[in-house]
């Protein structure tokens, strides 16, 4: 096969290795995916191979390398944005609760001004039942995402906070002023959550 004339060809050339780690990923020879993968690494400190090593890793069984390939990609700047997504949920399914804490800690240092960032972990914190810290993380994602017209997400998930949180008047004060627009739906389908309450 081609890729395999490659690597005969050039013992060095890094993406017939990473190619070949693909392959064996996709067949399930995930030991064979592994080492062809760490030689493409070994040859070019490539993100996307770094990114397909840690999916192998994750599924091979072994999460604790799979996070650790993906905290040393997120030193790349050029690392794609679906990065961030993919440690937030190793780090979730490890139960590595400490450890996903800090990673939103020094996303929201690293961009104060993303609403993304608050909302992502109001919601970890409404998730773990941890209301106080939910809602003052998702105020601020709502106040952020103000600046763009509002998120529906981010709105949403603060009116919950407050509710969660028996600030019930207070939800309600807050969805009666977008009772009128595309926020509507979400407005009147908290007011009657926290009128029930």
């Amino acid at each position: 096969d081609i890729i395999n004339k490659s690597i005969e060809i050039d013992a060095n050339n890094a993406v017939a290795w990473r190619l070949t780690g693909i392959a064996d990923r996709m067949n399930g020879n995930y030991i064979n995916s592994i080492d062809a993968l760490q030689k493409s690494l070994s040859i070019d400190k490539n993100t996307k191979t770094r990114i397909d090593l840690a999916k192998t890793y994750y599924l091979a069984g072994n999460l604790n390398e799979a996070i650790g390939q993906v905290r040393a990609a997120l030193n790349d700047p050029a690392a794609p944005q679906n990065i961030y997504s993919l440690l937030e949920s190793y780090y979730l399914e490890a139960g590595r609760i400490s450890d996903l804490k800090n990673f939103y800690n020094e996303n929201i240092l690293k961009y104060p001004d993303s609403d993304i960032w608050f909302y992502r972990t109001g919601v970890f914190y409404l998730n773990q039942k941890d209301h106080a810290k939910a809602e003052e993380m998702l105020n601020k994602a709502w106040t952020l995402s103000l600046k763009r017209g509002g998120a529906i997400d981010a709105f949403d998930a603060y009116l919950q906070a407050l509710i969660e949180n028996g600030k019930y008047d207070l939800a309600i004060q807050t969805a009666s002023k977008y009772t009128d627009g595309p926020l509507a739906i979400v407005a009147y389908s908290q007011m009657a959550n926290a009128k029930m309450k």
